[in-house]
């Protein structure tokens, strides 16, 4: 994985409410393996076709809000990531091998909130988290 150019900064307010960003882009190359014997015979048998894979490039950005109250911490971020080539698998047939594929392109946008409790001694801090993720593919798929 090579990373791209990125910026992240975290700022902070007089009173700690903290703001934070990230905007970045990474490259992921394509993993070099390949199948034989057995499982390739089924593959083909299974009408599969190969082409090769190519290398998912995401850009994604982030930003949050972390606010005290009273010793309790609350976050709140939002993130989106756009991927071309995402890397996915799948298997073959009704069987617990898996092959690399890649999608065109994926979006995947989401919230979430999270809210620390203060050390409180022997009960320790409890942390409680909330996500929602809206993943989505675009387009063909290509199978290694």
């Amino acid at each position: 994985m090579r990373p791209a150019p990125e910026l992240a900064r975290r700022c902070y307010c007089q009173n700690s409410i903290g703001f934070c960003g990230f905007l970045g882009q990474v490259l992921s190359s394509p993993a070099p393996d390949h199948i034989t014997g057995p499982l390739l015979q089924y593959a083909q048998a299974s009408n599969l076709g190969f082409l090769p894979l190519r290398g998912e490039r995401d850009e994604e950005y982030q930003f949050g809000l972390t606010i005290p109250v009273y010793g309790w911490t609350i976050d709140v971020d939002h993130f989106r990531t756009q991927a071309k080539n995402f890397f996915d698998h799948n298997n073959i047939g009704n069987s617990n091998a898996f092959l690399p594929l890649t999608i065109d392109g994926a979006l995947i946008a989401g919230n979430e909130l999270t809210v620390r409790s203060p050390d409180s001694g022997a009960l320790g801090k409890r942390t409680s988290r909330i996500r929602t993720k809206l993943p989505m593919g675009m387009a063909r798929s290509t199978a290694a």
